[in-house]
């Protein structure tokens, strides 16, 4: 009997991508293997992101999709998960789009195999005649939905949550208050992946370095400030796995500690690819985003790093736009972006999220102006970035392969371990999770293009 299969499409950030790992753990116990295909399945779980309203909308429309598609196969059944399920009527989706089974939160991870089984039984469908696939999209803009599926590359969620609240976020009201997982148990499942071949960690959380801050409801822990806890894990995991490349994401500014910057200084298998989103340059906006810290702050914190880790890969994250951002304060924004010279920015367009405090804020910058200060953004952080990506023409990187580029046998992808995505011509004794070295020929915007020296192991 051939064995039946399963998809999950991700949208959203490698959050998302981590607990779509879980789901897809849980589908295979009921027997299914993955499959890229949804003309063909009877179950789609589709993973959402409302962080932007753009995710938003791409899940919605995917939705409208997996209807046209019933039409031909009308035992075609989906899945909401994600942050998008805590936001909508459920009843109402149902109303608009007969095939979503159930919808379940992200604080609900848990407990997903359960609920599979509760609707899959009231819908009298057999698990072991499930077939789940979807369909590929080129028009999605996430890179990482490829490395889902990347055995050597794992990531594992350490916090769920986040209690930062951030004005403008809407992700405290999605994905709920902070829990941790025991340090055991992250170290056991680091172990399980490492022994079935991840040469590479990420861990994750939504807010990392609030870590272990929701263990005691004692005032000594629900007021730490700083990044202890998270450190202590950090220390832990690359002592114990001294040959596995660790990675870890998001850091807030505000709460990213000297002592951290030492430790990752300290560890050639710690990253030093470090995302660090700032949001915006200038103080009045931080403090009605309330993000906690200065401008002063974040530029001595980064002064700091790049002191100690001179090969560091600074990125962040700004909001344009934002209420009450005026010329000026938008120019402080162009000026932080010039003094750190980040190798990656992600920008964004402010637009109103439900559910969040800046709602009640006039969102006084009109549209037009928003989109001229997005595309000035871009533009200065894509100089910067084809600058730094020029400075390591000559340089030699270590890097794994992770296959064949999108489009093209002929060159393959590799990816350091500082987050470097080097282009390289196909050699027949090279394959997917080898670490090679390369020397790098040329600096492109969004790539590195390299010549292979010789594999390492």
């Amino acid at each position: 009997m051939t064995r039946q299969r399963y998809h999950i499409r991700t949208f959203g950030c490698q959050m998302n991508i981590a607990d779509s790992q879980q789901y897809s753990s849980v589908l295979k116990n009921y027997g299914m293997e993955e499959s890229d295909n949804a003309s063909e399945c009877d179950i789609v779980l589709v993973n959402t992101c409302v962080v932007r309203g753009k995710a938003e909308e791409k899940a919605i429309s995917y939705f409208g999709e997996l209807e046209v598609l019933r039409r031909r196969r009308p035992e075609l059944r989906y899945i909401l998960a994600g942050c998008l399920a805590p936001r909508v009527e459920i009843l109402e989706l149902k109303r608009r789009f007969p095939g979503l089974l159930f919808a379940f939160n992200p604080s609900e991870i848990d407990n997903f195999q359960n609920l599979l089984k509760k609707h899959l039984d009231n819908a009298k469908t057999s698990p072991e005649a499930l077939a789940c696939e979807t369909k590929k999209d080129k028009e999605l803009d996430l890179i990482a939905e490829d490395i889902c599926q990347f055995k050597y590359h794992a990531f594992v969620t350490i916090v769920r949550g986040c209690e930062q609240n951030c004005t403008y976020c809407i992700v405290p009201f999605s994905r709920g208050a902070n829990f941790s997982r025991p340090q055991d148990e992250i170290i056991h499942e680091i172990e399980s992946r490492v022994e079935k071949g991840a040469r590479a960690i990420t861990l994750l959380g939504q807010s990392i370095l609030d870590y272990g801050k929701d263990w005691s409801t004692s005032k000594s822990i629900k007021t730490i400030h700083g990044d202890e806890i998270f450190r202590n894990l950090l220390d832990s995991v690359s002592s114990q796995f001294p040959h596995i490349w660790i990675k870890f994401l998001t850091s807030h500014p505000k709460d990213f500690s000297f002592e951290t910057v030492d430790l990752i200084a300290s560890r050639e298998n710690i990253t030093r690819f470090i995302h660090l989103p700032v949001q915006s340059g200038d103080n009045s906006i931080l403090k009605r985003m309330g993000r906690g810290h200065t401008r002063e702050d974040y530029l001595k914190l980064t002064d700091c790093i790049a002191n100690k880790i001179p090969d560091v890969r600074l990125s962040s994250d700004i909001i344009v736009g934002f209420p009450g951002e005026t010329d000026e304060s938008y120019e402080q924004s162009l000026d932080l972006i010039r003094r750190v010279r980040f190798f990656k920015v992600f920008t964004f367009q402010y637009s109103p999220r439900p559910y969040t405090p800046a709602l009640k804020f006039s969102d006084d910058v009109p549209f037009e102006e928003k989109r001229v200060r997005l595309n000035r953004l871009i533009d200065l952080q894509n100089q910067i970035t084809m600058e730094c990506h020029k400075e390591l023409e000559g340089s030699e990187i270590v890097a794994m392969v992770e296959g064949a580029s999108r489009g093209d046998d002929d060159t393959w992808m590799a990816r350091s371990r500082d987050e470097d995505i080097i282009i390289f011509d196909n050699h027949d004794n090279i394959k997917a999770g080898d670490i090679i070295l390369l020397k790098i020929i040329e600096g492109k915007l969004r790539t590195l293009r390299g010549e292979l020296i010789r594999r390492l192991y």
